[in-house]
């Protein structure tokens, strides 16, 4: 891997002199948060706090050469031990990418080199960076886990892609990139082959990002024999996922998703396909802009890999090896406004109103509506307030989980601050 990141700067230090592009531009994100609860497996007074954050950055050479990386860091619990001793963390680059522009008669083409998690479906990040437009992410979805966010399913691995631009606002991808299997989830596949088609476009009152794509798991060895291959491949697996808004932001919207990942398309022996309800991803809000504020109703059933994402949303009970075999079903009212004012200073705030079923998705509500008030659940209260300071934005929350008043009330709670910036 370091060598073929040291290869890929070297690649781009010969083309920014090849092509006699300009000086570069560099622009980017940063944001850094921390996260305090109380430690559920103690009913005494057992502060948890961990922080996060990341850093994404861009090089631009005249608007025809572009490198962007983006980094990204969790630690464990800092006062597990001391807060002057060592903490445990977790360190990933996320993306690695080059891309380089052409422009032609009212087209424009992108050719892409990535490595890492390279815009994936779900985020609006494709949208942003091909229009311009302003993110069309819900509030409860809100990620620290880089500039993506939480996705329906990531592009990730190595691989490239290649993306038209027509001057309406129009854009068509091809991506083709490969990446390991999953040994945490028993899968034994050497390595899998992914071939994504893409089309988005982006009008003042519509905005739509649709891709579909097909995996190859690849295997070298014929596991019933054990018998050495160049080259099995047993199955192809469907992923596919949508992001639209109807409206805009000023406006009374609706913002929709939908997507589903590991669709087995050659089925078992009985004829039945192997494919489960925890693995669709679908997401339905609208949004009504009152004087005062704006008002959002979400209704969701959602993978837990993709929960797990989300600052609100995260499934506290479930760790990295189970997240594949969970979901969550639920519901939400969310009332936030972006213009109230305190002098001169225009301060964001609002509040979530949750109710969220784990283990739970939209299959179990048609199957059995009538049990719902036996399940399992989460209801959550969470004001949370963005302030402008230097550039960028504090941003602040403290959740109530009125599920966890009991014997552990401490485990109740949870607060959030950090701060993220334009570079």
């Amino acid at each position: 891997m370091k060598r073929i990141i040291s290869a890929l700067c070297a690649l781009c230090i010969f083309s920014a002199t090849a092509f006699a592009l300009s000086a570069p531009h560099f622009s980017g994100y940063t944001g850094i948060l921390g996260t305090i609860t109380n430690s559920n497996e103690d009913t005494d007074f057992a502060p948890d706090f961990r922080a996060e954050g990341f850093f994404a950055g861009q090089f631009d050479f005249g608007g025809k050469f572009l490198a962007r990386t983006e980094l990204y860091v969790k630690t464990d619990n800092i006062l597990d031990d001391s807060l002057f001793n060592d903490t445990n963390a977790t360190f990933r680059v996320k993306e690695l990418s080059f891309t380089y522009r052409l422009d032609s008669y009212m087209v424009s083409h992108f050719f892409n080199f990535f490595l890492g998690n390279y815009e994936p479906i779900g985020s609006d990040l494709f949208l942003q960076r091909q229009f311009g437009i302003q993110s069309t992410t819900s509030h409860i979805m809100e990620s620290w886990n880089g500039i993506a966010g939480a996705t329906i399913y990531p592009l990730y691995g190595i691989g490239g892609a290649y993306v038209l631009r027509a001057e309406e606002p129009l854009a068509f991808g091809l991506y083709a990139f490969a990446n390991k299997a999953d040994e945490q989830n028993n899968i034994t596949t050497d390595n899998i082959l992914n071939i994504d088609l893409r089309f988005a476009c982006a009008y003042s009152n519509f905005a739509l990002d649709i891709s579909a794509g097909l995996a190859f798991p690849q295997e070298s060895q014929i596991a019933e024999t054990g018998q050495d291959v160049v080259l099995l491949i047993r199955t192809e697996k469907l992923h596919a996922g949508l992001t639209m808004l109807l409206g805009n932001k000023y406006s009374n919207s609706l913002f929709f998703q939908f997507g589903f990942t590991d669709m087995d398309l050659n089925p078992s022996s009985n004829g039945a396909t192997d494919f489960s309800a925890k693995k669709i991803y679908l997401f339905i809000e609208p949004r009504f802009s009152l004087p005062l504020c704006t008002l959002a109703v979400s209704l969701f059933s959602l993978p837990g890999t993709s929960v797990q994402d989300m600052l609100y949303l995260a499934d506290q009970g479930s760790d990295e090896k189970t997240l594949k075999n969970r979901s969550t079903l639920g519901l939400a009212l969310t009332a936030s406004t972006e213009r109230f004012y305190i002098g001169n200073v225009n301060i964001g705030l609002g509040v979530h109103f949750i109710a969220a079923f784990r283990d739970r998705n939209f299959k179990d509500l048609i199957d059995s509506p009538s049990t719902i008030m036996d399940w399992t659940r989460d209801i959550y209260l969470t004001p949370f307030v963005s302030i402008p300071v230097g550039g960028g934005a504090i941003k602040a929350s403290f959740t109530v989980n009125a599920s966890e008043f009991g014997d552990n009330w401490r485990a109740a709670f949870r607060g959030t601050l950090g701060y993220r910036t334009q570079i």
